[in-house]
């Protein structure tokens, strides 16, 4: 398990590590917005062509989750709001 972060550090660490991954969701005319984070539960919102892509699920997973527990967390879920 990682160092302990307080809430204010994480959404900032949480946002860069997202912001690095827009390039390549734009490049599929999608976005991923973070909503919030309650714990280490990081929650977000699906947008453009994202948002009913059948392999968003895999994009989430395997690749923001597991960025966001190998560079922040290992407790670091990812959670999709409708």
């Amino acid at each position: 398990m990682g160092v302990m972060h307080d809430s204010e550090q994480l959404f900032v660490q949480v946002q860069k590590e997202l912001e690095q991954m827009q390039p390549y969701v734009q490049s599929h005319q999608g976005e991923i917005e973070l909503i919030s984070i309650e714990n280490y539960t990081v929650i977000v919102r699906l947008k453009g062509a994202c948002d009913t892509c059948p392999l968003s699920f895999y994009t989430i997973t395997f690749g923001l989750e597991q960025r966001l527990q190998k560079s922040i967390n290992s407790a670091i879920r990812v959670i999709i709001q409708d």
